[in-house]
């Protein structure tokens, strides 16, 4: 029995194959394809899983039942278009090309630090459509062994604490962070574990654990990108009066686009994902 499944499934893999490969040749043919065109492979991975057993039958048909289904399958396909879909057949126009974005990253590193627009001291506040995959695009500096997955960087706003150049790192302190110990009103400020620091402004002070660490340049490359943005005011001690939540439209943040508001509820749900994943907090 269980070897007349095997044969099934791997019949159904080649067939799986071929079909793709008929996508593949019809989509070659247009100006552009997306994950539509070539397939994200889920429904057939959903059968290998059922055929499993009934155990993961069911846990496949509660996880299909729940919003995060839906969700991660979008996330999926977005991912495919970025990844797997060759550039010169990519669906979106405004997207970077992996040719510009090198360019990008090797103009910003021959920058001196008089040249940067980052000091300091500068606040800065993360874009609401960028961060949904954790890096705003492709590249070395984004690799996973020396750069966090930042979907917390969405709708994010920062203080620069220390620019990297040379050898020393660039250090960021999340502003808009969720709150870890409620009696002392102690706030994330970032993945590495730094300890506690109080940030202080000329009247007032917010106590923060933890911040951002990242290597010198890439700080630099993220603001060229567009996934931060300088804010208009450096006024630290009006932003941390504000509520938290409030934060990001203080600091500038706007959304004027019905597609970016719909990315933007994409990436909501993405940095709480992260939270819940990475902190076990529950951020909303």
């Amino acid at each position: 029995m269980v070897a007349v499944d095997q044969r099934k499934v791997l019949g159904d893999l080649r067939i799986e194959q071929t079909a793709l490969r008929n996508r593949l040749n019809e989509a070659f043919k247009g100006q552009n394809f997306t994950a539509n065109d070539v397939g994200d492979g889920l429904a057939m991975w959903e059968r290998l899983y059922e055929s499993i057993g009934p155990t993961y039958k069911t846990r496949l048909a509660d996880f299909k039942a729940s919003s995060d289904s839906a969700h991660t399958d979008e996330m999926l396909r977005r991912w495919i278009n970025r990844c797997l879909i060759p550039e010169r057949f990519g669906p979106d126009p405004d997207a970077f090309l992996a040719a510009d974005v090198a360019e990008m990253a090797r103009t910003v590193q021959k920058r001196s630090s008089r040249e940067s627009l980052v000091r300091e001291g500068t606040i800065l506040r993360g874009s609401a459509t960028m961060w949904l995959l954790g890096k705003p695009v492709e590249h070395e500096l984004f690799a996973t062994w020396q750069f966090v997955p930042g979907q917390y960087f969405h709708k994010s706003v920062l203080v620069v604490v220390q620019v990297g150049e040379g050898n020393r790192p660039s250090l960021l302190a999340v502003l808009n962070g969720p709150v870890i110990d409620s009696e002392a009103s102690v706030f994330w400020g970032g993945p590495a574990n730094t300890g506690e620091v109080e940030l202080k402004s000329p009247t007032d002070s917010i106590r923060i654990s933890g911040l951002v660490v990242m290597k010198p340049g890439t700080l630099e490359f993220l603001v060229e990108l567009g996934a931060f943005e300088v804010a208009a005011s450096n006024d630290l001690d009006k932003l941390i009066r504000e509520p938290v939540d409030e934060r990001w439209h203080a600091a500038g943040g706007r959304i004027k686009e019905w597609s970016d508001a719909k990315t933007a509820a994409l990436g909501d749900i993405q940095k709480t994902l992260w939270f819940r994943r990475f902190l076990d907090i529950d951020v909303r």
